[in-house]
């Protein structure tokens, strides 16, 4: 999943793409905190509400880490 070039991040101004990236680190770092905290290290498969824990969720999944790991890679290419 490339959402960063999907919504055009790479033709942004300068100015804008500090804008952009301050936005998208604030967004990043309640996942940043949960993988701190989390006795596995990664991100829960589904959550509720607000974040809110799901009983039907894997406590940890691959892809949820990988959307991440996608995202910082798009910014790493920014630069």
């Amino acid at each position: 999943m490339r959402f960063l070039a999907s919504y055009s991040v790479l033709k942004v101004v300068r100015q804008d793409l500090s804008i952009t990236l301050h936005h998208i680190y604030s967004v990043l770092r309640a996942p940043r905190a949960y993988i701190r905290n989390d006795p596995w290290a990664g991100l829960p498969e589904l959550t509720n509400k607000d974040g809110a824990f799901c009983h039907d969720s894997c406590a940890t999944q691959a892809w949820s880490a990988s959307t991440i790991l996608d995202v910082l890679e798009d910014i790493s290419e920014l630069s």
